[in-house]
């Protein structure tokens, strides 16, 4: 006799239900050792990245789901980093005294992790904006028409221009 998977959320079971893939964190990736980072990553990648594409996408490259979750580790380690800086700034001094200016490690830390995750969302081709709009790259033609569109205001006889 066979038993029914039982569903952990009312999500995962309502998208059991129409037969669309669940997709979850792949064991191939690592979580990060903080339980409060680890957190903030899964949700980065349930309410941003995994969003960001659709479902059927997901099922057809599933080694994107692993460069999804490194994204998202990314992200938050980023994250960690600027916060580091914030309170610390770009430049501490050491030596002796605390007079030798020497840039701060965080801030070559930020710039390894925020260059990662720009290189994975370009593989991903996602972008994930500030304000949480996402866009895929599939919809590049909606967004060259709202280009044009500006070009052609840009273009219009209303400008002063020199001879």
């Amino acid at each position: 006799m066979n038993r029914k998977i039982r569903s952990d959320s009312v999500t995962a079971a309502l998208q059991a239900a129409k037969g669309v893939a669940v997709v979850t964190w792949p064991e191939t990736v690592d979580r990060l050792s903080k339980p409060e980072d680890a957190a903030m990553a899964l949700r980065i990648f349930n309410e941003e990245i995994v969003p960001a594409r659709t479902q059927a996408s997901w099922t057809k490259y599933p080694m994107d789901i692993a460069t999804a979750a490194r994204l998202s580790n990314a992200q938050v380690m980023a994250s960690s980093a600027q916060a580091i800086l914030d309170k610390s700034g770009p430049v501490i001094f050491s030596g002796k005294n605390k007079t030798t200016p020497v840039p701060n490690p965080a801030l070559m830390a930020f710039k390894a992790y925020a260059s990662l995750a720009e290189q994975l969302k370009k593989s991903l081709h996602i972008s994930l904006n500030v304000s949480g709009a996402r866009s895929d790259s599939r919809h590049a033609g909606e967004t060259a028409g709202m280009a044009s569109d500006v070009a052609d205001l840009m273009d219009n006889d209303l400008l002063a221009r020199p001879n």
